[in-house]
C-alpha cells in the first residue's frame, strides 16, 4: 500500500466515502448557491458557509464522534465572526491583510494560521 493509499483508508473512516461526502456537499451547497442571498454574501462568508458544509458532510458520512470536525465549523464560523467584529487589538483592512499590536503587517493566511486555527497568537 503507497502513502496515499494509507492516507486515504485513515480519511475515509473519519470522512466517509468520497462519493458520499461529495454527493452530500454538493447537495448542500448547491440548495444554498440557489438563494438569491447567495451572491451578496462576503466572499470570506461564502467561502465560510462552503467550509462548514463540507465538514457537515463528513460528520453525517463519517465519523460523527470525530473531534476534528466538530471544531473545524466552529473555527470557520469563528473566523468569519472575527472578521465581521475583530477583537480591540486587530485591525482588519480592506485587503484582507492584517496588523496587531505585536506582530506588524502579516498576510492573512499568516495571521489566521498563527493566532485563530492554532490558538498560539494574542487572540
Amino acid at each position: 500500500m503507497t502513502d496515499i493509499d494509507t492516507t486515504l483508508a485513515e480519511r475515509e473512516k473519519t470522512h466517509g466515502r468520497w462519493i458520499d461526502t461529495a454527493g452530500l456537499f454538493d447537495t448542500l451547497i448547491g440548495a444554498l448557491e440557489k438563494e438569491e442571498v447567495w451572491g451578496n454574501l462576503s466572499p470570506t462568508c461564502r467561502a465560510a458557509i462552503t467550509m462548514i458544509c463540507m465538514k457537515m458532510a463528513r460528520i453525517v458520512c463519517g465519523d460523527p464522534e470525530h473531534p476534528d470536525h466538530w471544531r473545524d465549523i466552529a473555527g470557520y464560523a469563528s473566523l468569519e465572526e472575527r472578521r465581521i467584529n475583530p477583537p480591540a487589538h486587530v485591525e482588519a483592512n480592506m485587503d484582507g491583510s492584517y496588523f496587531t499590536e505585536i506582530g506588524g503587517r502579516r498576510r492573512a493566511a499568516e495571521f489566521i494560521r498563527d493566532n485563530l486555527i492554532y490558538g498560539e497568537g494574542p487572540l
